[in-house]
Order: C-alpha cells, then structure tokens, then sequence
C-alpha cells in the first residue's frame, strides 16, 4: 500500500513540475514584488475547501487560456511549499525553520487544510518547544485568535507548569487585553502578588500613550488615562496578598488608580491589619507544584516532571509530589545520615548544586537506595542525570538518559560512600563533609558537565525528593 502510494504521490510531484495542461495562473503579492505560478484548479479544488470555492467563479479573468487568480496574505514561498504539499500529500517539516513553519501553519489555516494543521500543531510540539518558549507571546497570540486548539492547551499548560514564561517574555507588553485578563483570572500562576503587579503595570504604561517621567510627578490625567487602559486588570489584582513593603514602595505610588474606597481599605489592611469593607480578598496564588528546596522551584519540578513521563508537557496535570527527604546542612554530610533518611524509600531524585559554576545538577532513581551493593543485573534503564544550567534559564537545562543497551547497575549507597550513576561514575556525590563529587560519562549518553572530572558542592545546596512510583 505504502509503495503504491509513494508512487502516485511521485506521479503528481512530476504533474506540477512539468504539465502542459495548467488551467489557472494564480498571482501572489502585489507590484513589483507579485510572483506568478501555474496550478490545476482540480486538483487545488478537490484537496482544498478554500480553492474549491474559490475557484469555482465563471467570471474569474483570463490570460492565455488560464483563469488568473490573485492571492493575498501569504507568501510565493510558503505557497510553493503549500503547493506541493497539495499535488503529493506530502510535506518534510524537518527542512524549514520554527519561523517558516509558522508561515505554514498560518497558511494551512487559510486553506482550510484541517489535516495539515493538526499534524503541523503536533510537530511543533513535539519537535519546536524551545522555539515557542522564545516566541511564546507571537503563538500564544495565534492560537487564542485563530483557535489553534492543541497549540491553545499546551500553551496554557506551559502556563501552569511556569506562569514566568509569558510574564518574562522579552515582549510581554504586547499581550493584547484579553489574553491578560484570561491569565490573571488565574489561581495558579504560582509568582508572588508583587511580581505580577511589577510587569502588569509596566504593561499598563507601554500601552498608553503620552505617559513620561517618573510616577511621582504625574498629574490627576496621567493616572486616569492610565486607569483607563488597566480599567479590567485592576480587579484582578491581588493587591491584599503582598508584604507590607511591597505594598508601600510598588503599589502605593500609584494609589490614584483605585477608587478612593480601595485606597482606604489598601491603608488600614497594610497598616493596621484592618479587613476591608468595599471588596472581597481575593486568595493567593498558588503553584501547581509545590517543594520544600532552597535551590529549585515550580519551574524547575515541572520539567522534571515531563522527563520522568517523557513527554513534552504535562498531559493530565501535576502527577508527582516531591517531599523532601533528605537536606545535607540539616541533616548532615555522612552516609549514615544519608542512609537513614533515604534508604528503601522508593524513587528519589538528587539535585545539587556546584560550589565554583552555580551550576544545578542531579540524578533520577527509580529504585530506590539501598544499604547493600545491588547484584549483577538488578540495575536499571529507567534513570537519568541532569543539569539545571544555572537554574534561571530553561534552555540550559539538559537530560542524559541511559546509552542504549546498557543498564545501570551501578546503583548503590555504601561501596561509594553516596548515591553514585553509571559506571564513569557518570554522576557521584560523596557524603562527607568533603563536599566533593565526580561526573564522568559512562553507562550515560552523555555528560552532564562540559569540563569532566571531580567538583565540590555547596553545603547548604544537596536535597534528595521523594517521588511517588513503584519500590523494591
């Protein structure tokens, strides 16, 4: 079946290379920059609802025989790709850049080619999450506008897993209105009060005009020109769940914008602890992933997460409590100390963070330790060691999952005086008050440092997290 197809998918590519037979002209862009391709309007209408209605006019014009239609909103180059994707069914995504397959994506959609969408919006992510991370205002933008319904959901699960991800974005303040509204209607964004207030407000200035200099020598009509681009933001404020501080410095000097009313209720709350009388508090936000680290945060949980189901989001919600069992600078340097907390408790994940880089590092078992050296072939193939990279951005972060064939049976707690991966050791932390580790590639497909070898790390930065799954 699969060879036939492939055979008539290349019968139709030689038809739009080489035919004599082409009824329509189609011109793409305007002016001088309009560019000219001959197409089969039976073909182009039986494959697309958008050109079987388009050209199925009478009174379209004519050139040498060809009916000529103009086309608008996208490019000769995209269409070309558009086109042979029409003649063939057949498309290699692989060849072109996140930018182009968002051309694509946008082009498919105007064509109404539902099968070439869908499949585009699974090869975006699948294959080009880090490129809508960096874009993520542009797709999250198009997939609220055009419905874009699994682009749509993974970006509100990105949310979910990491509300900084838009907030941070080097263009956030070109968030329309609406989509603000929807996020701040939000539980669980998981960032402080003041934090949101910060970039919120900064957005508020961007969009209006005419706002210059410092807030304190801005007039009545300042404010209220201002109040009038955040007039459906303000109420999502959670102007009551921040410190004190954060209140006086990052929300008073801009008082104005609240109704007298609200800026009575701010004073005596902050003050003096008063409830207040003309609004209802609304709760704190919370993360969807909560831990007990000094060093790693919901971000950070949420990504490790996604590595222990493979996966590029987080498909059916948070799955994983991570309870902490073990702090080096609470609980002490020694193996003993080690093995009492963390012995025979199941899957554990390691992070650690270097003394000379900042670096974050760490390791996945799903075995648990144990206070004896495992027997030949009891390892496992599910582990993983990782980086964090300095742990502020996301595309430093990076998995190093077992080689193929091999299996780790290097798992131990007592030959090698702390959890040790692989058989380089690929990764090794030595519970003393040595403070010392060693990361050499081994039984992993590659190493988690740049510069192999020993590393110290930092004594108030070794936690161990408990994870629910299968114990031996």
């Amino acid at each position: 079946m699969s060879q036939l197809f492939s055979g008539l998918s290349k019968d139709f590519s030689q038809l739009l290379k080489g035919a004599d037979d082409y009824n329509v002209l189609i011109e793409i862009g305007e002016g001088s920059n309009m560019k000219k391709m001959h197409v089969h309007s039976v073909i182009l209408r039986a494959r697309s609802p958008y050109f079987h209605e388009a050209l199925s006019s009478k009174w379209l014009p004519e050139e040498n025989g060809c009916m000529v239609f103009r086309l608008l909103g996208v490019s000769h180059s995209i269409f070309r790709i558009l086109v042979k994707y029409l003649y063939t069914g057949t498309i290699i995504l692989d060849e072109y850049q996140g930018n182009e397959l968002f051309e694509i994506l946008a082009a498919a959609d105007l064509f109404y080619l539902f099968d070439l969408l869908e499949y585009l919006q699974d090869y975006f992510i699948q294959h080009k999450i880090d490129w809508i991370k960096r874009n993520f205002v542009k797709i999250l933008h198009s997939a609220m506008k055009q419905d874009y319904r699994k682009l749509k959901k993974f970006c509100n699960r990105l949310i979910t897993e990491d509300a900084r991800i838009l907030f941070d974005a080097k263009d956030f303040n070109s968030v329309s209105e609406n989509i603000l509204v929807s996020v701040l209607q939000r539980d669980d964004l998981g960032m402080q009060e003041a934090e949101i207030w910060n970039k919120v407000i900064q957005w508020g200035i961007a969009n209006t005009s005419n706002l210059k200099g410092n807030v304190t020598n801005w007039k009545k009509e300042d404010f209220m020109v201002l109040e009038k681009t955040m007039h459906r933001v303000i109420p999502l404020l959670r102007l009551f769940q921040m410190s004190s501080a954060d209140y006086c410095h990052k929300v008073r000097p801009y008082k104005q914008l609240f109704p007298k009313n609200l800026q009575e209720d701010l004073l005596c709350y902050y003050l003096a602890n008063d409830q207040p009388k003309s609004i209802t508090i609304l709760p704190p936000r919370v993360s969807p992933i909560k831990i007990d680290s000094t060093i790693i945060g919901p971000q950070h949980t949420a990504l490790i997460a996604r590595w222990l189901d493979s996966e590029p989001i987080i498909k059916h919600g948070i799955q994983y409590n991570f309870t902490l069992l073990f702090r080096a600078s609470q609980d002490g340097y020694s193996i003993d100390a080690f093995k009492q907390k963390c012995a025979c408790k199941g899957p554990t994940i390691l992070v650690l963070k270097l003394r000379d880089s900042g670096q974050l590092i760490g390791g996945y078992n799903p075995i648990g330790w144990k206070n004896v050296k495992f027997g030949r072939g009891r390892g496992t193939k599910e582990s993983f060691i990782f980086t964090l990279g300095d742990g502020t951005s996301p595309y430093d972060a990076r998995i190093s999952r077992i080689a193929y064939n091999e299996c780790d049976t290097e798992i131990d707690d007592l030959i090698w005086i702390g959890p040790k991966f692989g058989k380089g050791p690929d990764l090794w932390v030595r519970m003393n008050a040595d403070q010392s580790g060693e990361a050499r590639k081994g039984t992993y497909e590659s190493s988690i440092l740049e510069n192999e070898g020993r590393f110290r790390w930092i004594e108030k930065a070794c936690p161990f997290f408990h994870i629910p799954g299968p114990e031996l």
